[in-house]
């Protein structure tokens, strides 16, 4: 966790996918930016949180009301609300230049059992699109010291906005050459605020 306040306050309204086009929205930090895997027994938050930081923002402190999406875990499933609601602040974010942070669920248990137990990984969202297989977010994957693996175009998390679930692969050695792993799906989004 971080300190706490220094929230961002801005407001934003909530994303209607029945009645509003889904955006198109460029990497938000540049690829030239990627932070690799140093070691491989680094940390991927701390990754992350290093991967936002390139654009002068860290996480916000995760117990604070409102600062969390909690969208899915792997004992209730997807919460189609607050899919809803960090949806919303995804596109807000990314609008706005602003870089998120969230934890997906890539594996059988999970390494924290006192948060939701269910997130498994870290990775940043940073960009959006539309592409045959529907709406998604873009995101870097530090579990590599390959930019073109960590940043790769076809790192896209994909929204079910009926179930609520948000889904996708990631092109690095890490998600696709281990047993065990399965897609990455999104258990939380993680606001931002500025350094």
């Amino acid at each position: 966790n971080n300190t706490v306040g220094g929230y961002d306050n801005t407001p934003y309204s909530q994303f209607n996918i029945t009645t509003q086009t889904w955006p198109t929205i460029d990497n938000v930090i540049p690829k030239s930016d990627f932070v690799p895997l140093p070691d491989p027994h680094s940390n991927c938050l701390t990754l992350a949180k290093q991967q936002i930081a390139k654009k002068n923002y860290q996480i916000s402190n995760y117990g604070d009301p409102g600062q969390t999406f909690q969208i899915y875990t792997t004992a209730n499933g997807a919460d189609i609300d607050q899919a809803k609601n960090g949806v919303s602040y995804l596109i807000y974010a990314l609008q706005s230049g602003i870089p998120v942070i969230v934890g997906v669920d890539n594996r059988p248990g999970s390494p924290n059992p006192l948060t939701d137990n269910s997130t498994d990984y870290f990775v940043v969202i940073v960009g959006m699109g539309t592409d045959s297989k529907g709406n998604f977010f873009r995101f870097y994957d530090s579990a590599t010291n390959f930019p073109s693996k960590g940043t790769n175009d076809e790192n896209k998390l994909y929204y079910n906005s009926t179930t609520g679930i948000i889904t996708g692969k990631s092109q690095t050695g890490y998600a696709t050459s281990q047993p065990d792993m399965h897609d990455y799906i999104v258990t939380m989004v993680r606001k931002s605020k500025p350094l």
